[in-house]
């Protein structure tokens, strides 16, 4: 990914530092080189935890993608160093990514993002294929381990992940994930989930793309 990026900018924070807050409007993607940052969000007055990540992880990639806001808030728990991938920057790795998933990745993040958000929280509502279309997204994730026959990844991760590029709430997607379980595409197992596979989690996904417009011109 070096070779990809012209000009790789550092981000040295002392702990306590933002390195951005939820909803603001910057769009660069970090990538951990030390310390360690603390993601949340804030709903309803309340502090939910999402996730902590250290070094060698990866934080902002939403934003980078569908250009929205911030959908948390990402502080330093010790003095912390990252590198910066700018818009444009990213925007250079991603021609080099199968244009199907350019389209599944922009939609996801664009469209699902502001679509759930607006859903009903007491409807009932099937996401297996919102979830569907996230687990295969997933699996480009330096979070995710090849695997002869699939990719592993902690499951509070994989869980965090999904609440976080959906919006959806956790029951929603243990709902989801539970179907995906009963059809042998994720395993789910003393903290570790194993994704099966890839091709079969993009067929339901599709059901999402017929179904959801192009994102509009920024």
């Amino acid at each position: 990914m070096d070779g990809m990026i012209k000009t790789q900018k550092m981000l040295v924070c002392r702990k306590g530092d933002y390195l951005f807050k939820q909803n603001d409007r910057s769009r660069d993607l970090y990538i951990i080189k030390s310390g360690k940052v603390r993601v949340y969000k804030v709903e309803g007055g309340i502090d939910i935890e999402l996730d902590t990540v250290g070094t060698g992880g990866i934080v902002g990639e939403i934003a980078i993608i569908d250009g929205g806001l911030r959908s948390a808030s990402v502080v330093a728990l010790e003095d912390t160093e990252a590198f910066m991938i700018t818009e444009e920057d990213f925007k250079a790795i991603s021609n080099k990514i199968p244009d199907w998933f350019q389209k599944i990745a922009t939609i996801l993040a664009h469209r699902l993002r502001e679509a759930d958000a607006r859903i009903d929280c007491n409807m009932e509502t099937d996401r297996t294929a919102h979830v569907a279309a996230a687990l295969s997204l997933v699996t480009y994730s330096t979070e995710c381990k090849p695997l002869d026959k699939g990719f592993e990844i902690n499951a509070k991760v994989l869980e965090n992940e999904v609440v976080d590029m959906l919006n959806i709430k956790y029951s929603d997607a243990i709902a989801a994930f539970e179907k995906l379980v009963k059809q042998d595409l994720l395993q789910i197992d003393k903290g570790k989930a194993i994704i099966k596979s890839r091709e079969k989690l993009d067929e339901i996904a599709n059901t999402v793309l017929k179904t959801a417009p192009d994102p509009p011109a920024t």
